[in-house]
């Protein structure tokens, strides 16, 4: 069922909250299907323990205890009714799973030994009548030696089979550390405190090492899981008094690669949290002031990202206040790092106070900057981001492109800050460039660089953008109602070459932003998923900018860092409707010119179409007219279509059709038409 497709990827990349909301559709499907009961009952057992799992993930014990509950009485009823041996054997071990996962929610609803014993008789005999051994069973026996109090015997479980479990047959990848971290808490409170807090800081070793293997590897979503499962682990011990700022180095660490992947309201409240144990902890004050400091410019970066420029600066000033706390504790000679990110978040300061409209208030920062890195002989970024300011106050245009140019652009080695919040800076700092100086305009217009490879695309892809584009912004639209759209481009790499195999629609929103909500999410790692079984992958982003041209705007620019951060040659794709003519495509694609080096210059790739023609552009311009005639007319014809069917006839993509069928009709390119989204039956009145 598609809602249940839908929730696994949901739950695959964390959005439990779409996962639970999706699994509840499935249940609602399959209560309304014709399948037989066995399956019925099977399905939505299963859907209620995948909720109470995710539940239990967020820690809602009472929500998850319920949904477990559900699922071992609908089991049960399948287990009554299901004749087949090898599949009843299996309806057994998952009504054990839901019985252990019960229990583990009752525990930590504080809920009496006495509550709970019945729950485990139950799940042992299960397991002894039917043979059944594995994750549940072993589960179920560690809470029988936990109440039992058999030490010896629960330890053994958890270290032997418990946490050596693969693949355990009910749960998902995403969601077994978890459980297992929550199996683990129950641990620490049942058995003996120095074997638990000696067991559980090896555990966050564990997940620390792997954390950091990931890391380096650039896999930063499983590197974030990792780190947040160490966290639980320390956590799970209190953590003492002496491991508190220890606990704020993982929390930094976590909102950090947050912000990699452009996560920023996961990385400031990350940031948060590790203030809050820092300032309670008994590392050396001034350890606890520097780090106070970072994690306060790094939120002020993060709210500069979200273009939320009185949080940023109220940020960054709070920055300064701890730096300055750490200057007066440190020895004369050891203040250079702790001075430079000073200046540095004045320069953002001041930033801020730009986009505030507030540059005559810019001059105290200035000259404080200016003060500290003259007494300090402060090199680099923050002292050049400073200057650059200072001349364009100054007037001194050419001082200040000499400066940009030369200097901020070709920066590596930036105070405090990822490489993702270093983009949002340099983005901002070119806006305001081409605000000021007019030399730094000519930097946002076409230009090449060399480099292997090319873009390759179909004829059927160039006409897949057209149509998406064209749908939500043409002549013959009103320019206030024009909207911007967003796809994900799925391809491979062929050698040096981009080979783009599909455009997959993902958002429409105003002609300023789109904006990637929820459910979206879920939906792309759907994608990634289903492109994976062909060995491919998401290797880029599709975008319009309606009368705008094509170029990447600051915001465009950071969007493109965090593809091209997973894969080096990752594209990015945007579509003007008014750039279109007989000689030219009406797209460009680019890529940021080093990642790693300036943050802000881009370039344009080269490309080609393999089943070009001479008559191609001309062709594309009446390709969208053509496109609507033809919908008409197999809908005149056949009166009633379902989305499938219609993919079929038209050799399009569902998704495609699925996002500009609905515009279509609210533009009345397809008089007298419905369409159910419910169903996805297109209908005419």
């Amino acid at each position: 069922m598609e809602s249940r497709d839908k929730a696994k990827a949901a739950e695959s990349v964390g959005n439990f909250e779409a996962a639970i909301k999706q699994y509840k559709a499935a249940i609602e499907g399959y209560l309304g299907s014709d399948e037989f009961l066995t399956n019925i009952f099977r399905n939505v057992g299963e859907c209620h323990s995948s909720i109470g799992a995710c539940y239990l993930v967020k820690s809602d014990y009472k929500a998850a205890l319920e949904h477990f509950n559900k699922a071992i009485e609908y089991i049960e009823r399948a287990a009554e009714i299901e004749e087949e041996q090898e599949l009843n054997h299996y309806i057994i071990e998952s009504t054990i799973f839901n019985i252990a996962l019960s229990i583990l929610c009752s525990i930590n609803l504080n809920k009496v030994n006495t509550d709970v014993l019945p729950s485990i008789q139950k799940a042992i005999t299960l397991s002894e009548n039917n043979n059944v051994e594995g994750f549940a069973t072993d589960l179920s026996l560690f809470f029988s030696h936990i109440i039992e109090e058999n030490i010896s015997e629960a330890k053994t479980i958890l270290e032997d089979k418990i946490e050596n479990a693969k693949d355990v047959t009910f749960l998902s990848s995403t969601l077994q550390p978890i459980i297992i971290s929550h199996v683990r808490n129950v641990a620490t409170r049942y058995l003996p405190a120095e074997w638990s807090q000696d067991e559980v800081l090896e555990q966050k070793l564990e997940f620390e090492n792997k954390a950091k293997d990931a890391e380096n590897a650039g896999d930063y979503l499983s590197a974030i899981k990792n780190y947040s499962q160490a966290l639980k682990s320390l956590k799970s011990i209190g953590p003492p008094q002496n491991l508190r700022f220890e606990t704020g180095t993982l929390l930094n660490r976590g909102a950090y690669l947050a912000t990699l992947i452009g996560n920023f309201d996961d990385a400031i409240k990350q940031y948060k949290e590790a203030i809050s144990v820092y300032l309670v902890s008994d590392a050396y004050l001034i350890e606890i002031s520097r780090s106070t400091g970072d994690s306060y410019s790094s939120i002020g970066a993060c709210y500069l990202a979200q273009s939320k420029y009185k949080a940023a600066l109220e940020h960054f000033e709070k920055a300064i206040e701890f730096y300055n706390r750490s200057i007066d504790l440190e020895e004369e000679g050891q203040r250079y790092s702790l001075v430079e990110c000073t200046v540095f978040n004045l320069a953002l300061s001041i930033l801020c106070l730009i986009n505030l409209n507030n540059s005559t208030d810019i001059m105290p920062y200035l000259r404080k900057a200016t003060v500290l890195s003259q007494k300090y002989n402060i090199e680099g970024f923050a002292k050049d981001l400073c200057l650059f300011f200072l001349h364009v106050t100054d007037e001194s245009t050419s001082d200040a492109y000499a400066n940009l140019n030369e200097k901020l652009e070709n920066a590596t080695n930036v105070p405090v800050l990822s490489s993702t919040l270093h983009a949002t800076v340099m983005a901002l700092v070119m806006d305001f460039a081409t605000r000021y100086i007019p030399a730094a305009r000519t930097q946002t217009q076409e230009k090449f660089i060399e480099e292997k490879g090319e873009v390759i695309l179909t004829r059927k892809i160039y006409e897949d953008m057209l149509l998406y584009g064209l749908t939500f912004a043409n002549r013959k639209i009103p320019h206030p109602k024009y909207q911007e759209v967003m796809a994900l481009i799925v391809g491979k790499l062929v050698n040096d070459d981009v080979v783009i195999s599909e455009i997959v629609p993902m958002a429409s929103g105003t002609d300023v932003e789109v904006e990637f909500k929820e459910e979206h999410y879920a939906k792309a790692a759907m994608i990634d998923s289903k492109a994976a079984e062909r060995n491919e992958f998401i290797v880029g982003w599709f975008h319009t900018h309606p009368r705008i041209g094509l170029f990447l705007s600051p915001i465009d620019i950071i969007n493109q860092l965090g593809y091209q951060a997973l894969n080096e040659k990752a594209i990015a794709i945007v579509f003007d409707f008014t750039q279109m003519t007989l000689l030219k495509s009406g797209f460009g694609i680019f890529r940021l010119d080093n990642p790693n080096k300036s943050y802000a210059a881009y370039h344009s790739v080269r490309w080609r179409i393999t089943d070009d023609s001479k008559n191609l552009y001309f062709d594309s311009i009446a390709f969208y007219n053509n496109f609507l005639a033809i919908l008409n007319n197999r809908l005149a014809k056949k009166q009633q279509m379902s989305l499938t069917q219609l993919a079929e006839e038209l050799n399009r993509s569902e998704l495609m059709l699925e996002e500009i069928i609905p515009k279509l009709i609210e533009l009345q390119y397809l008089p007298s038409t419905s369409y159910n989204p419910e169903t996805k039956i297109i209908s005419k009145n």
